[in-house]
């Protein structure tokens, strides 16, 4: 090297040898960078980010057995409050349930934890029609949790008192991400470092912060949402917001040439939802026809990404974020 800083009276020995110390050291630290991947989880709220992040942690890491605590509690949560907004929301449309359903009903309303007794009821409830009705119709207008049908049918496992939640379980459980999560793991040699941020509006000005360094930028757009709208604001639709946000961020100068991974999620709900809700009626450019196939619908949507898209490099994927098998079989690809 040039100028290698040594001491007064240094033979050239010694400064070749602190040359050499210097370049290898040098070399370490490039072969460090090389073998750790940065990867930065975007999108809007309820895309699927946390979900993606749970999934890794199944794959290479698994959870601590606090963590299997705390998402006992969020489980037992997630099950009740669902019920419990279902049912306030058809005692506010005065929608009347039948007399069999009547004690369940008083009992899950006026409910704190979700123990084995109102569990019981929760499942008498989830078997009415009038409430599976309300579950769909009203998904939009009350913003329930896409596994609510999962929350329902394992009520009765989630209120046991020996209950201790399953990897699967987790993965469905819902928790709004605020501030910044990181899940670090290694694997074949190379340590990764996923940083996972809240997609509300509220949370978006602290992105900035987890901008540097970022190997690439996984973007998560949720298929299923393009009925729903927003959270934080009822009357912008989801997915207008997702890709006016998509185009904004890859186009933003901190990732310059940093390669996008597309994953246009849920399509597991999306391929169910366009059956019952055609697509057509939401974004009037696809046929009828086609807005109830998957193929289309989809193709559409990721012509609409690779539209709004201001970047250098985008690779699309179609995933489902709960699913462990096809949230691997993704990850290899993009490794």
């Amino acid at each position: 090297m040039g100028n290698v800083p040594c001491a007064p009276g240094a033979s050239s020995e010694d400064q070749l040898q602190a040359s050499r110390e210097i370049e290898q050291e040098l070399k370490r630290r490039r072969r460090d960078r090389e073998q750790k991947i940065k990867l930065l989880l975007l999108g809007t709220g309820d895309s699927g980010k946390s979900t993606f992040a749970k999934q890794m942690r199944v794959m290479h890491k698994g959870f601590s057995s606090s963590e299997y605590e705390k998402f006992k509690n969020i489980l037992r949560g997630n099950c009740l409050h669902s019920m419990q907004k279902i049912l306030n929301d058809l005692s506010d449309r005065q929608v009347h349930l039948s007399r069999k359903y009547r004690r369940a009903l008083e009992e899950v309303v006026g409910a704190t934890i979700l123990d084995p007794h109102v569990a019981e009821h929760v499942v008498l409830l989830w078997s009415a029609s009038l409430v599976k009705k309300a579950a769909e119709e009203r998904e939009d207008a009350l913003q329930l949790p896409s596994s609510i049908r999962y929350f329902f049918d394992n009520a009765t496992r989630f209120g046991s008192r020996d209950y201790l939640p399953k990897d699967e379980d987790i993965i469905h459980a819902r928790l709004r991400s605020t501030g910044i999560t990181e899940t670090n793991f290694s694997f074949e040699d190379v340590d990764f470092t996923i940083v996972d941020v809240g997609g509300q509006r509220s949370e978006r000005r602290k992105w900035l912060h987890c901008f540097d360094a970022v190997t690439a930028v996984i973007y998560l757009a949720a298929l299923d949402e393009y009925d729903r709208t927003l959270e934080e604001d009822s009357k912008t639709n989801r997915l207008s917001e997702s890709l006016q946000l998509f185009g904004d961020v890859t186009g933003s100068q901190w990732f310059g040439s940093t390669p996008f991974i597309l994953f246009l999620n849920k399509s597991d709900l999306f391929r169910e939802k366009i059956k019952k809700k055609n697509f057509h009626k939401y974004f009037p450019e696809v046929s009828e026809e086609a807005g109830s196939r998957f193929d289309d619908c989809c193709s559409f949507i990721q012509d609409k990404y690779e539209e709004a898209f201001r970047g250098t490099r985008l690779y699309p994927y179609a995933t489902c974020a709960i699913d462990t098998e096809n949230c691997s079989r993704v990850f290899h690809t993009v490794q």
